[in-house]
């Protein structure tokens, strides 16, 4: 009887056989309102990047500071006017020498909320202004409302 189906190299078979199996594992996605909330009373940036960050903001309240290269700062939340358990993330602009890039550190399935009782939530950028520039977050201790309130 001849074969029908086509001759395939193996890797080809083998790579289609684990996509197959791994697919619905990877696919998975964190289901709507599944993040968590954290809640923090001061903000910490580091800039480790080779370019000048201004123009810092949580909400519309406007932070001092211009960050050059290997410089950090960390502001006091319960001085910039924000309400208690009021979402937070700090915005910036990265100077770009011609332009600036407004960047955002909002995080998708972590929530900041701000608490007096909270602690210093870290954030970082490194790179270039082409490459590599995003805001992360450092290793952070994450207070839920029962650790604040107690």
């Amino acid at each position: 009887m001849p074969h029908i189906l086509p001759r395939l190299p193996k890797f080809i078979l083998i790579s289609a056989a684990i996509g197959a199996l791994a697919s619905p594992v990877f696919a998975q996605e964190t289901p709507q309102g599944t993040g968590k909330v954290c809640y923090v009373s001061k903000m910490k940036f580091e800039n480790e990047g080779g370019y000048e960050l201004i123009d810092f903001k949580v909400q519309s309240y406007d932070l001092n500071g211009v960050l050059t290269h290997g410089k950090s700062r960390t502001w006091d939340l319960s001085k910039t006017g924000v309400k208690t358990g009021s979402n937070v993330f700090l915005t910036y602009k990265m100077d770009r020498g011609d332009s600036f890039d407004r960047k955002s550190c909002q995080k998708d399935g972590t929530k900041l909320s701000y608490h007096p009782n909270g602690n210093t939530w870290g954030y970082w950028s490194k790179g270039t202004t082409k490459h590599n520039n995003r805001c992360r977050f450092r290793s952070n201790r994450c207070l839920s409302l029962s650790d604040v309130t107690e």
